[in-house]
Order: structure tokens, then sequence, then C-alpha cells
């Protein structure tokens, strides 16, 4: 229901999975908080970790990437994906920003997903047919001027894909999900998900 957080200290003190699920169920719950939204040009510091890990990748922070392949239904027209993309900046503050190593800055004009198409043969390797694609969309990705997320529509076979590349500052493992869902969502209503904090608040 809520969201507990354990800080390093409460597993050094207490080193027993059941000692810490017992701390977890004592604790009480607390929920986000929802934030107003960003005006253009404010500055937002970058928390710790991330500030390391981009330090630590020099000039190579702009391409430090991640892969999310979406499935496409037979039934949804290609045209839906182009009318998702095109909502996700209003719905996601987090496509609203443009970052640096140490910060972001919100935008006055949030910056356009960009589509591309691509077909291969139904016996094409996947592999290699998702290295040339993400060969092909990385120079769409410009995290210091807002361009976080891109995509592609692949057409393998009978089979459809929606290809999203994005930096690892607005794409990971949960924001993955929250993606995931307002997808699925969209393709069975035609509007988007309501945003979640995962996604959100990365």
């Amino acid at each position: 229901q809520g969201v507990t957080a354990l800080t390093a200290p409460d597993f050094l003190r207490t080193p027993r999975f059941a000692d810490l699920c017992a701390r977890l169920t004592a604790a009480p719950a607390v929920l986000p908080q929802a934030s107003a939204p960003l005006a253009p040009g404010s500055r937002v510091l970058l928390p710790p970790l991330p500030r390391r890990m981009l330090a630590a990748l020099g000039e190579q922070w702009r391409s430090f990437r991640m892969l999310l392949p979406l499935p496409v239904a037979a039934d949804v027209p290609s045209a839906a994906a182009e009318a998702w993309l095109g909502g996700l900046p209003q719905e996601h503050e987090v496509l609203r920003l443009a970052f640096t190593p140490e910060q972001a800055v919100a935008l006055a004009r949030p910056q356009a997903i960009s589509l591309r198409r691509k077909r291969a043969e139904a016996d094409a390797a996947w592999l290699p047919l998702l290295r040339r694609a993400v060969s092909e969309m990385t120079p769409d990705l410009d995290p210091a001027a807002g361009k976080v997320l891109t995509a592609l529509l692949l057409e393998r076979g009978a089979r459809r894909f929606l290809l999203l590349l994005g930096h690892h500052l607005v794409l990971d493992a949960v924001s993955c999900g929250v993606l995931r869902e307002s997808w699925t969502h969209f393709c069975g209503t035609g509007r988007l998900a309501p945003e979640g904090c995962g996604f959100a608040r990365h």
C-alpha cells in the first residue's frame, strides 16, 4: 500500500531476513507525495549515485542507454505508436527535461519522440537485428538537448515490435514496467494510462 525505506545501517544492524521483514511490517507506510511541475528553466540537481555513475563514464555518459522491446498486436494500427509516443512527454515530466552529468533542466518545449520504421524478413536473426536497430536509433538521442527517448517500429515478417531506446536516466527496470503498462493500456483504450510514480519521479 505504502512505501517504507530501509537504510544501509538497517541492513548492517539487522542481518536476518525475517528481522528485516519485521521492521518493514512494523514501520508506518510512507506514501509518495505529489510535487508541482517544474517551471521551464528550473534546474534540479541529480541524486549522488547517478552523478557518480555519469562522472565515471566521462564523455560516454551520453550513450548510457537501455532498450525496451514492446510487442504490437496484429489488430493495433501503426498510427497508435505515433499517438502514444506523442502523448508521453505531457504525461511524464522526466521526458520534458534536458540532462547534464550534474543536473536536469526543465525545457520550455519538450522534444518530440522520433519514430523510425524498419522491415526485416521473418527468419532474420533477432540479436543482430536488434543491434542494427540500436545503431540506427542512437543518433536520435541527445540527453543534453532533452532527446532522452526514441522509438523504432520493427516489422519482422508478420510480427511487429515497438522498440524504445532511452538514456538510462529515464529508462530502467522501474520505468520499463511503467511504459509497458502504459502501452498495453493505450492499445486497449486509446488513452494514456494514469502517470505512475516510478517513471515520473525517476
